[in-house]
């Protein structure tokens, strides 16, 4: 039944976003009853915690997973880009700023996660490719993946692109577009062009 109620609330929190969600829509969605979720999670807060520690558990599997199976970085990036424009079709624009703004603490798990294991994985990514030739040699990993970390949640702020004016797979598409193009070195270009265009 847990796992259920996170899989149930996580499918709400994306579409709609957290605040629009209250915990009787959770139940409603579920088909069970309110007091059913309080047996499992104490409020709001700790089930917005809980889901998204389940969401980074099952993204570090995915990584892993993408990792052991590629060739070498430019595959990588490849299937990492098409995992994050899956995730990215689901997303409300609003999920980020609503984790932010109302909670805090599933915020700073939020963070840890990304300036963590996240820019772990961008580093390995890039000194792979690095290695290998396929990325500009002296591309600082560091100082790139930090920004390639803020450039993900910029394309989510509402204030920069609208949604009246913007979809959210589009920016993000545009932003992941400009940010592999510029780590590649012609071997690099030639290589993912070779993915791209046997995944048309």
């Amino acid at each position: 039944m847990k796992k259920r109620i996170l899989s149930g609330a996580e499918e709400l929190f994306m579409r709609f976003g957290i605040k629009t969600i209250t915990m009787d829509e959770v139940a409603k969605h579920l088909s069970v009853s309110k007091k059913t979720i309080y047996q499992h999670f104490a409020d709001k807060n700790e089930l917005v915690k809980s889901v998204l520690e389940n969401h980074m558990v099952h993204e570090h599997n995915c990584f892993c997973q993408i990792h052991e199976g590629s060739e070498n970085a430019i595959e990588e990036i490849f299937k990492i880009s098409k995992f994050m424009k899956a995730q990215i079709m689901d997303i409300n624009p609003s999920l980020l700023m609503d984790l932010q703004k109302y909670h805090p603490e599933a915020w700073q798990i939020f963070e840890t996660h990304k300036f963590g294991e996240i820019k772990d994985y961008i580093i390995q990514n890039l000194e792979w490719g690095k290695r290998d030739g396929y990325f500009r040699s002296e591309i600082n990993s560091e100082i790139i993946t930090i920004f390639r970390l803020e450039q993900v949640e910029m394309g989510f702020n509402p204030l920069l692109f609208p949604s009246s004016k913007f979809s959210i797979i589009e920016v993000q598409i545009e932003l992941l577009t400009h940010f592999i193009h510029g780590l590649l070195t012609q071997k690099g270009l030639d290589k993912y062009n070779e993915y791209i265009q046997s995944n048309a």
